[in-house]
C-alpha cells in the first residue's frame, strides 16, 4: 500500500522548480495609471508568470503558487486591458492600449528578474 502511495506521488518534486523572485510595479498608459489588466512575464523557456493590474499596480506575480514570483532571468513582458468586462462570446471589447502590448511576438516590454524583492515600471505610449 505505502508502495502504490508514493507511485500515486511522483518523481518530480518542489526542489526540481526554477528559482523565482517576488515581482511588483506600476503600469501607465502615456503617464496615466492602466485602470485594470493582466500583465505576464514569458522567461526564456518554462512557465509564465501572471498578474492582476489595479489602478496602475501589480502587487504581485504568479508562477507555480499564489504570488510566488517569476523565474529569475530575462522576460517578455505582455499587458492587455479591455474597456469593458466579458459579459458573453460575443461582445466586442476594445483596448484602451495599443494591442502591440498585449502579444508576445510585437511587444517591446522586457525586464531582467533578479534574486530579490524587484520593482518594475512600464510607460505604455502609442
Amino acid at each position: 500500500m505505502a508502495i502504490l502511495c508514493l507511485s500515486l506521488l511522483g518523481c518530480g518534486g518542489a526542489g526540481d522548480l526554477p528559482t523565482v523572485a517576488k515581482v511588483k510595479g506600476t503600469v501607465t498608459y502615456k503617464g496615466v495609471p492602466l485602470e485594470s489588466g493582466t500583465i505576464v512575464f514569458y522567461p526564456a523557456s518554462g512557465r509564465s508568470a501572471t498578474g492582476e493590474i489595479h489602478d496602475g499596480e501589480f502587487l504581485s506575480l504568479t508562477t507555480f503558487e499564489p504570488d510566488d514570483g517569476a523565474p529569475l532571468g530575462e522576460h517578455t513582458v505582455t499587458v492587455q486591458a479591455f474597456d469593458t468586462p466579458v459579459i458573453d462570446m460575443d461582445t466586442k471589447r476594445k483596448s484602451p492600449i495599443p494591442t502591440k502590448y498585449g502579444d508576445v511576438k510585437t511587444t517591446v516590454l522586457s525586464v531582467e528578474i533578479t534574486a530579490g524583492e524587484n520593482t518594475v515600471e512600464f510607460d505604455l505610449v502609442d
